[in-house]
């Protein structure tokens, strides 16, 4: 059975350095979740830097830093993104959201706190999300199959393995065109 490739993103650039340190830590103990108890091939962007990124100006280093970020997108199976609400995600987080969604790439969000999420992040992923680091490890492994799966085959109904709170299963009739 072929090794899941995650791209596992978060907003963590930030000038406080307990929110950074925080943000970090949340990415290092969901990263160690996918990894041990799914068994994935994790890439975490911030463990990536530009190789000799001093040559470079301020853009052709952002610059990179996004050829290497999309590169890694393309080569991955599915996107998790910690989401922190509208208000506290980067454009860094929102930049590899659109680009997944852009290029069809199945994403799961990650919400990381109660704070309102942008529409766009939701719609990106289909509304496939889960509460907290506690839901991401309480999530079944045929639930993210089944996400992943759908984008192989977006035309027909889909029906995913988490009940809904009335046990059924739920339903997805979304359709990429």
């Amino acid at each position: 059975m072929k090794k899941v490739k995650v791209y596992l993103a978060s907003s963590f650039a930030y000038r406080n350095e307990k929110t950074k340190k925080e943000r970090i830590k949340n990415i290092e103990a969901a990263q160690s979740i996918l990894e041990q108890k799914f068994g994935f091939d994790v890439y975490v962007p911030h463990h990536h830097k530009v190789h000799r990124a001093w040559d470079y100006t301020e853009i052709e280093w952002a610059e990179k830093v996004a050829e290497n970020d999309y590169a890694a997108i393309r080569e991955s199976d599915i996107v998790i993104l910690l989401t922190y609400g509208k208000e506290k995600n980067n454009a860094g987080v929102s930049c590899e959201c659109g680009y997944a969604y852009g290029i069809r790439k199945p994403i799961l969000l990650v919400k990381m706190n109660d704070e309102e999420e942008s529409m766009m992040m939701y719609r990106a992923a289909f509304g496939n999300y889960v509460e907290g680091l506690s839901g991401l490890e309480n999530i079944s492994r045929e639930y993210l199959d089944d996400i992943i799966t759908w984008y192989e085959n977006p035309h027909a109904e889909t029906v995913l393995s988490e009940p809904d709170p009335d046990g059924e299963k739920q339903v997805i009739p979304f359709h990429l065109s």
